[in-house]
């Protein structure tokens, strides 16, 4: 189940990154708040009582508190628990850059297939508005790697797994690692200012993700029987619409046209590890799905980080808003 909290919705400019409008958390807010309302969320669409939760998995980047510090130790999931009252439920951290909630699926699906866990929450809260403010204060002339900065937007999602007697209901290709390119989008301190900054090789690191959009579709095509026409939802990482619906035209010339190609970063910005589940609730709102559809989420992180996961829309989707 994935899920977003209401943001105040920011302006910025769109002549520089094709972003109309994002969100951003409310006053007192932070990258646990947004984890712990998805959450919440998350566990009334389903209809289970946080007592039943055997594991919290998170896998935010950002890790943000409202002042901007990084809540690294202990473990964000602890934080996580502890405020939603998961007495019962073991928790950890996930780190892949925005391809971690498609890690944390994949870490979850596992446990449950195991038969270690029956209920698992993957959550995660990016609170990278700040991003945005270091970036503002730079000169884009002599900073151009800043400019990839002003895409970002804040974003919660959590994703609630149990027990299926559906062995398709969701699956996964292979995840790969390319570190050669981990120099393309570095995020560290801001140097004069409050929180965290990023220096992103934007084209440089668009090409590389194109170089490899076609090898990773036919990879996951093949390892799970997929015929591509017949997928009715295609969502990928929500970097800027020009790059998404330059990857749909790659896609188009070797698969052919797809049923639906998900484009929503114009107006909620990139989420981060989030931006799947921002997408899949904007779809909600929109109704775009219906239950017993299938979805293709397509992540990219920094790194670069490839991971592709495949999932049945479940019952009773229309009545959760």
């Amino acid at each position: 189940m994935l899920h977003w909290v209401q943001f105040q919705e920011r302006l910025i400019s769109r002549d520089l990154t094709g972003i109309k409008s994002h969100r951003e958390v409310g006053d007192g807010g932070c990258a646990i708040s947004l984890a712990y309302e998805a959450s919440i969320k998350a566990l009334k669409r389903g209809n289970i009582g946080v007592r039943d939760i055997d594991l919290i998995i998170n896998c935010s980047v950002s890790k943000l508190d409202v002042e901007c510090n990084q809540m690294l130790e202990p473990s964000f999931a602890s934080f996580l628990a502890e405020r939603l009252g998961a007495i019962n439920a073991d928790h950890f951290d996930v780190s892949n850059a925005c391809s971690g909630m498609i890690t944390a699926l994949k870490v979850a699906d596992m446990y449950i297939k195991t038969g270690m866990a029956k209920h698992v929450l993957v959550t995660s809260g990016e609170y990278t508005s700040p991003v945005i403010y270091e970036a503002q204060k730079v000169s884009f002339w002599l900073n151009p790697r800043a400019i990839p900065s002003l895409s970002v937007g804040d974003g919660g999602g959590a994703y609630l797994l149990g027990v299926s007697s559906n062995p398709k209901m969701l699956r996964f290709g292979e995840p790969q690692t390319l570190a050669q390119y981990d120099s393309y989008c570095v995020a560290d301190a801001a140097i004069g200012a409050t929180g965290p900054r990023m220096r992103t090789r934007g084209k440089a690191l668009h090409k590389a993700a194109m170089k490899q959009l076609i090898p990773s579709f036919r990879r996951v095509l093949k390892t799970l029987e997929l015929d591509w026409l017949e997928i009715d939802h295609i969502i990928t990482h929500q970097t800027s619409v020009k790059v998404i619906e330059r990857g749909n035209d790659v896609t188009v010339d070797a698969f052919g046209q797809c049923k639906c190609y998900h484009i929503c970063v114009d107006e909620t910005g990139n989420t981060a590890s989030t931006t799947h589940a921002v997408a899949l609730e904007k779809g909600l709102e929109d109704n775009h799905f219906n239950a017993g559809e299938d979805v293709l989420l397509h992540s990219y992180g920094s790194g670069l980080s490839i991971f592709i996961a495949h999932f049945i829309i479940p019952q009773g989707v229309n009545s959760w808003l």
